[in-house]
């Protein structure tokens, strides 16, 4: 995992054979204290819950 603190953007690399929880990984964020804007894989985008 790699953090941007200029842009904001952090960078995460899964398991080629598995698929990411982006609830999962959306609730992470908010519970580190950041606030997530839309999380970006493989053209997919998850803008939270709704």
């Amino acid at each position: 995992m790699s953090f941007k603190l200029k842009t904001g953007i952090a960078s995460v690399v899964f398991k080629p054979s598995g698929k990411p929880d982006f609830a999962l990984l959306w609730r992470a964020i908010k519970e580190s204290g950041f606030t997530p804007v839309k999380i970006e894989s493989n053209g997919e985008v998850y803008k939270g819950p709704e």
